[in-house]
């Protein structure tokens, strides 16, 4: 199978490589769904399995890259507002 979402750590920021790996994940867990069901009998989902835990550490290490960025980034705010009663 040829994965769409592979590239992930070759883009330009990391918050583009956490997106793409965000999607590569779920990619990566709808083939280890699909070969415990036995609908892809040429992928093992321990091996599966693996490489998903393996892109689950990087996807850790990639949340604090992000963090930082956004708290440099004046365009990023967090927080809410609170609405008037009706």
């Amino acid at each position: 199978m040829a994965w769409t979402y592979s590239d992930w750590d070759s883009q330009s920021t990391p918050t583009a490589r956490l997106t793409r790996l965000r999607l590569h994940l779920a990619e990566v867990g709808d083939c280890i769904t699909a070969a415990m069901t036995s609908q892809a009998e040429n992928y093992d989902p321990r091996t599966l399995g693996t490489y998903y835990e393996a892109l689950q550490k990087e996807k850790q290490l990639l949340l604090p890259q992000v963090s930082e960025v956004a708290a440099d980034d004046p365009r990023v705010t967090a927080g809410f507002v609170r609405g008037r009663p009706l």
